[in-house]
């Protein structure tokens, strides 16, 4: 089994689904300002911040030895992991400065919540630097940042969903519907924008899934993550009065966890080099 990349699936879909909640909790608080929605969205700032260090710590399991790990960090000037490494930890203090002014019910918790976001979002554009690079082809193309963005919109989006259908709280409707459709058009973007250049294998034979395979595996995820969001809209739209199901919520977050874990699981297994 190639279950070696585990660690970096979980690190990079908690850490994009932590920026996701407070990206789509703040959608909503625009659309909606009212006093239930402002309570559990600030509760979701801690759940993003405990996603956020989970993520982070599982990274560690991917090192050769952590306790060096603080080092890399002296390469910041020319290594994209050494940037990522200290956008990780930029995106960590930001969440829990979040974390601590909403507990508080601070009057500067707004602008908290934009600096996480903003810090979140270039932590997961510095991230897909780290796989542009040119001897490993494979990782070396357009789809990476649309594929991450999109699974910070996509699971951001129905985790929130599923919160509110359990805390039995009305949801607003055209902040989740609208961040749900941007994470799937960033989905379907990805997918062409990812097809391998098979001008550029140098032995198939040692890759997890081989590039005559990658069109259907990627196909996989895009039908479990696509298949996920969409029961949620349906949820959405089933729900005028902003109250959703939580079984068909539940399913929904299933089927786009299924399916976001095997598509990262893909793009790691898809993994190939150039030179030595």
């Amino acid at each position: 089994m190639y279950l070696q990349e585990l660690p970096l699936v979980f690190f990079t879909l908690l850490t994009q689904l932590a920026v996701g909640i407070v990206l789509v909790g703040q959608l909503m608080l625009v659309e909606t300002g009212n006093d239930a929605t402002r309570t559990l969205v600030q509760q979701q700032s801690l759940a993003a911040l405990a996603f956020f260090v989970a993520g982070t710590l599982a990274s560690f399991f991917h090192t050769g030895s952590p306790r060096n790990s603080p080092f890399t960090l002296l390469n910041i000037g020319s290594s994209w992991l050494s940037r990522e490494i200290a956008m990780n930890c930029l995106t960590g203090l930001a969440l829990l400065w979040l974390a601590v002014l909403g507990r508080g019910k601070s009057a500067q918790e707004e602008f908290a919540a934009i600096v996480a976001i903003v810090v979140g979002i270039l932590f997961i554009f510095v991230t897909s630097r780290v796989y542009n690079q040119k001897y490993m082809p494979s990782w070396n193309n357009l789809g990476v940042l649309p594929a991450f963005l999109a699974s910070m919109l996509l699971l951001g989006t129905l985790w929130h969903g599923l919160v509110l259908a359990y805390a039995g709280l009305p949801v607003p409707l055209a902040s989740p519907t609208l961040a749900a459709v941007i994470g799937l058009t960033l989905m379907a973007v990805s997918l062409p924008l990812a097809a391998p250049d098979q001008s550029l294998v140098v032995n198939e034979r040692v890759m997890a899934v081989p590039y005559s395979c990658q069109s259907r595996a990627r196909g996989l995820h895009a039908l479990l993550s696509g298949a996920g969001v969409c029961l949620f809209l349906w949820a959405v739209l089933c729900a005028p009065t902003g109250y959703l199901n939580a079984t068909l919520v539940c399913l929904a977050f299933a089927l786009l966890a299924v399916g976001e874990i095997f598509g990262r699981l893909v793009f790691y297994w898809s993994y190939t080099r150039l030179g030595v």
